[in-house]
């Protein structure tokens, strides 16, 4: 019986010293993790109006009023003095460029003195300058979204908004909502902007009430303008 015993426990561990070198020789299968994919981006662009000498008087005086200074890239100092912006859309949500006559309109977001909040394809005249800003193309549906929505609600301009942004107490302004008080192109361009969190941090904490069309033009020195 003892020599029965014994000869147990030596197959035992003969036995698991061959299952050990066979799991030491065998190779290592890992698990191929997937890279995760890249988001494909796109552009959307503000669309700043320069008014000429001989534009309304009004344009001149707003562009004038709420100038900003700003350096360029040798130290030279400019003035910025636009009167009027709109955020625009060159694809549809299936990334497909808007097939237009006259060729090179866009879907254009905005709203003037003389209109309601606006969602609509337009032609920009020569007195306007693109600044592109490339976001992811999750984004930019998003936002296509929203702009259609918004313009839906027949929201009016906000005169006090506009013309007493320099003036009027943070506490009289930020309550005002576009669905009762109205507003105006920077900004309701500028809450659309940080809702999606475009921009740096700088532009994101900026207050929409106090935004004007220069505010928005130098919020973003790492755009495109073109």
């Amino acid at each position: 019986m003892a020599e029965y015993e014994r000869k147990r426990h030596d197959d035992k561990v003969n036995g698991s010293e061959i299952l050990c070198k066979s799991f030491a020789l065998s190779s290592v299968q890992t698990a191929s993790i997937p890279r995760p994919l890249t988001e494909s981006h796109q552009s959307v662009a503000l669309m700043f109006y320069l008014p000429g000498d001989d534009d309304y008087l009004l344009n001149r005086v707003v562009a004038k009023a709420t100038e900003e200074k700003v350096y360029d890239t040798h130290g030279n100092r400019h003035a910025v003095h636009f009167a009027h912006v709109e955020l625009a859309f060159s694809h549809d949500l299936c990334g497909n460029l808007f097939q237009t006559e006259p060729a090179g309109q866009m879907m254009a977001f905005s709203i003037t003195q003389n209109s309601n909040l606006y969602f609509r394809f337009k032609s920009f005249r020569q007195q306007y300058q693109k600044m592109s800003i490339t976001i992811p193309e999750s984004k930019y549906k998003l936002m296509f979204a929203e702009c259609q929505r918004l313009s839906l609600l027949c929201i009016g301009f906000d005169y006090l908004g506009m013309y007493a942004s320099r003036l009027v107490p943070d506490a009289i302004l930020q309550p005002r909502r576009p669905e009762t008080h109205g507003t105006f192109c920077s900004r309701i361009i500028t809450e659309i902007l940080q809702q999606f969190q475009i921009g740096n941090d700088r532009f994101r904490a900026q207050k929409p009430w106090r935004a004007t069309p220069n505010k928005l033009a130098v919020s973003f020195p790492e755009a495109s303008v073109g």
